[in-house]
């Protein structure tokens, strides 16, 4: 579990890349309990952390950035062993004819597998 953590730490200090380089700010903490990471670049800012609940890994944090057009888009979440759980500016809702299918499957799904 351990690896884990520090390869969910290491892989949220990567995922923002700017295109000027140039980072503002950079800290991360990993510990056996936890991580905590924050990343700023000029256009970019990301903060996670994340601890076990259990065996399970429980992990927040916020991402935001500006887009071509000058607009901030920023996006909050929690993840843990009940999935991912976005929220934000930059989250758009799932389409109808998906919501559709996702119903249909799940009613017609072998009853085994619940």
């Amino acid at each position: 579990m351990k690896v884990f953590i520090l390869f969910a730490a290491l892989i949220s200090a990567a995922v923002a890349v700017s295109d000027d380089g140039g980072v503002l700010r950079q800290e991360s903490v990993v510990s056996p309990e936890g991580f905590e990471s924050h990343l700023e670049l000029h256009d970019q800012k990301q903060d996670a952390s994340g601890h076990l609940v259990g065996e399970a890994l429980a992990h927040t944090g916020s991402y935001s950035w500006t887009d071509p057009n000058g607009e901030q888009v920023s996006i909050s979440y929690t993840a843990d062993e009940n999935g991912y759980h976005p929220t934000g500016t930059g989250v758009h809702p799932i389409p109808d004819a998906i919501v559709r299918s996702l119903v249909y499957l799940e009613a017609h799904a072998p009853k085994d597998q619940h």
